[in-house]
């Protein structure tokens, strides 16, 4: 057998121990997919809550508070 063919099986061993690896841990990635995602949507409806807020205080108060920072 030549070098050549050597490092060619060599290479196809890593490839099927690696793909039985990520077969493994194909339900984990997912999940990990999935929490990103969520916490993605989340951070939306949060900064949606807050424009919403904003606008609800300048209809009643007449104040703009947009960006501002929470006063005491």
């Amino acid at each position: 057998m030549t070098v050549g063919g050597l490092i060619s099986e060599e290479c196809e061993g890593c490839a099927r121990l690696a793909g039985g690896v990520h077969q493994q841990r194909q339900p984990d990635l997912r999940f990990i997919v999935s929490i990103l995602k969520i916490n993605n949507d989340l951070e939306r409806v949060a900064d949606f809550a807050v424009n919403i807020a904003e606008d609800v205080v300048y209809q009643v108060d007449g104040e703009i508070i947009r960006h501002g920072g929470i006063q005491s």
